[in-house]
């Protein structure tokens, strides 16, 4: 595979960031979206073994293009703390914190938009 865009919200994003870090694909990641996803186990109140990251996951990860973090201000299912947590532990070249409360992002669709139209701009 190559030059893919991958997004994942909310549970999605943590799987896709425990596969990456973890089965190690073949593919080119042109782009990983990480939006309003849980950083399950780091706060004591998020607990799965199955989705849980393993300690070092960020080092693990392949070579991305672009890593984007997305998140609602007041997030009504996930907490803002764990989109800071994200921010402490990746490199993230883009960072949005969109206003509003809800978690299915329908404010943050627009900026989503715009920075994946930048990345067709740039082949």
């Amino acid at each position: 595979m190559d030059n893919v865009i991958l997004i994942g919200h909310s549970l999605g994003g943590s799987i896709l960031l425990k596969y990456l870090s973890e089965q190690h694909p073949k593919a080119n990641v042109r782009a990983l979206y990480i939006i309003s996803s849980p950083l399950w186990g780091f706060d004591g109140e998020w607990h799965s073994d199955d989705f849980e990251l393993k300690k070092g996951f960020d080092n693990n990860l392949p070579k991305i293009g672009h890593l984007a973090l997305y998140h609602s201000e007041e997030d009504s299912v996930v907490p803002l703390k764990h989109h800071t947590a994200y921010r402490r532990i990746l490199d993230a070249d883009e960072t949005k914190i969109i206003k509003g409360n809800s978690h299915s992002f329908p404010e943050g669709l627009p900026n989503l938009a715009r920075s994946i139209q930048k990345l067709e701009e740039q082949i």
